[in-house]
């Protein structure tokens, strides 16, 4: 028998073998698997690969959305209850172990209709960010890169991330915060310099590619102690560049787990760009711990301060730091540009925004953090709709039940099987037409409470569910540690840009940078376009900055 023969014959008995465990596999998965009867893409229901083709492609949040809308709401507890005419919240089935939930319910528990069996079972605990039965999903397993040591972010462990969220809670609070705004007023005040130079030539500007390195400056400055100069200097802008390229592979991971060996050929081959990463925050360490401890208000002076004792501390706290830079420069990179974006295509909300900071503040150094800032009611409005329309981070947070507990699993009225990882997709929870109305819109005015002479109870309850809803920072204790920075940061750069400029859309084609260009039938209000690498990526919007009327001689002499 020749080779060729041989090859041949082994071909078709392993084809023999494979094709009945394949067809078996298939039909368990559609047919006999726990979570058979839930509704999804076809592809997502024997294979993670789907979810992994969508995170290559960057689309998992915009594809889960459309997913909701074309399967629909499904619900029957079956085994467990009798049908109801009730409708049991909205679940897709996006993995052959995954399920996605687009309800309140499923965020802070509020359940369906359930038998009175089934409510003896219950306890408290009933959605999956607010439920002590549940931990970190799985996938969390297959974030880390290269190192086995996990941050805040990553680990499963209840106990270990309340330490290490207590160990960066000490530098984000509101006390630390105060501390830090003057370092932050000057990175920020750089920032208008750069627009003041734009408006002298009505140069376009990418707001994105400023608003970038001034929120990496400030991550960098709270976190080491130093300034990247990102804004003016190039020199470290890798680093920048670093950070997306590892969300981009940590997303794929954990949608796709089986390509995290794939990822790790990926890093030995980049090696010289995590070299080079690792090498500039050693040399940024080595500067900050060349200094006294209190030269700086930033992580290292405040929590060494808080954990000075302790040898775990000193072993994690820079990897912390490390990490921060992705999560406090990213993603309010994020909110600052989709907040210009909305406001350079809203002209109504525009001069809304304008007038409530031009009237409410006498000169340029009243706008600072106090109660005179956080009462411009508009202004919170419009950064609160420009994170429901992009919201910063789109990793869907994947929960599952602890295997400590035996009791049921249930979700807004689903028994969720155990082993199922759970969650709420952010994209999808905020642009939920049955709790937002008219969803794609930019409408701040949805955010302020109205006059009592028109409040409805209609009116009031749609409030109460859209508070419900609005999680930009997730919920729970796994929310973002660093909300009253990026509050602090987001109200400064707009209210002091709209001090000084006024601005618009760039002309011509350079106006559709950041603008959607797919929508959805129907459809034709501008959508700031995100994509789903952890963070969202993005890009834009161009803008034409003009100083405002009256202020030359003041710009003139803060900027020149």
């Amino acid at each position: 028998m020749t080779a060729s023969a041989v090859f041949a014959a082994a071909g078709t008995y392993l084809l023999y073998f494979v094709m009945p465990l394949a067809l078996f596999y298939i039909g368990y998965c559609v047919f006999l698997h726990p979570l058979a009867q839930y509704p999804g893409p076809p592809l997502a229901r024997f294979t993670e690969a789907y979810g992994g083709y969508l995170a290559l492609r960057k689309t998992i949040h915009t594809s889960t959305y459309q997913s909701f809308l074309k399967y629909g709401i499904f619900g029957v507890m079956a085994l467990y209850s009798q049908p109801t005419d009730d409708v049991i919240g909205p679940v897709v089935r996006v993995a052959p172990n995954r399920l996605v939930f687009n309800s309140i319910a499923a965020l802070q528990g509020k359940l369906s209709p359930v038998t009175p069996a089934i409510e003896k079972c219950l306890q408290p605990g009933i959605d999956i960010y607010l439920n002590p039965k549940l931990r970190k999903g799985t996938p969390y397993h297959y974030q880390p890169l290269s190192t086995n040591q996990r941050g805040v972010q990553n680990t499963i462990d209840k106990d270990v991330h309340k330490r290490k969220r207590k160990l960066i809670g000490s530098v984000l609070n509101e006390r630390s915060m105060r501390i830090f705004e003057s370092t932050m007023s000057t990175r920020v005040e750089k920032f208008l310099q750069l627009l003041y130079g734009a408006s002298q030539s009505l140069k376009p500007v990418n707001i994105a590619n400023l608003s970038q390195n001034l929120a990496m400056d400030i991550a960098a400055s709270l976190g080491f102690g130093y300034c990247l100069h990102l804004q003016t200097n190039d020199t470290y802008r890798f680093i920048t560049e670093t950070l997306i390229f590892w969300m981009r592979l940590i997303n794929v991971n954990m949608a796709f787990p089986i390509l995290r060996y794939v990822s790790r050929t990926i890093m030995v081959l980049q090696v010289k760009k995590t070299t080079k990463f690792g090498m500039a925050v050693k040399k940024i360490i080595q500067a900050r711990m060349a200094q006294g401890r209190d030269a700086q208000h930033d992580f290292y002076s405040v929590a060494t301060e808080v954990n000075a004792d302790s040898e775990l501390f000193r072993s994690e706290m820079w990897a912390e730091a490390t990490a921060f830079l992705a999560a406090g420069g990213l993603s309010t990179a994020t909110s600052i540009s989709a907040t210009f974006f909305y406001l350079s295509r809203y002209p109504d909300c525009y001069r809304t925004l304008a007038h409530e900071i031009r009237t409410t503040f006498a000169c340029s150094d009243d706008i600072k953090a106090g109660p005179q800032l956080n009462g411009c009611k508009y202004l919170r409005a419009c950064i609160e709709e420009a994170l429901r329309c992009a919201a910063p981070v789109l990793l869907p947070s994947w929960r599952e039940q602890d295997p400590a507990d035996q009791g049921l699993f249930i979700v807004d009225g689903h028994v969720v099987p155990r082993g199922t990882q759970v969650a709420v997709p952010i994209y999808s929870l905020l642009h939920n037409q049955d709790i937002f109305e008219d969803p794609f819109a930019y409408r701040p005015e949805r955010w302020l409470e109205p006059d009592k002479n028109s409040d409805t109870e209609d009116k009031k309850s749609s409030r109460v569910a859209m508070r419900k809803a609005f999680i930009p920072f997730m919920i729970g204790d796994r929310n973002c540690a660093g909300q009253a920075m990026a509050w602090m940061e987001l109200s400064l750069v707009v209210a002091r840009v709209l001090w000084y400029f006024d601005f618009e859309k760039a002309p011509g084609k350079l106006s559709k940078l950041g603008e959607k260009l797919r929508l959805e039938a129907g459809r034709e209000v501008p959508e700031y376009e995100i994509s789903d690498i952890f963070v969202a990526e993005h890009d834009g919007p161009n803008l034409i900055f003009r100083e405002r009327e009256g202020l030359a001689k003041e710009l003139e002499t803060k900027f020149q």
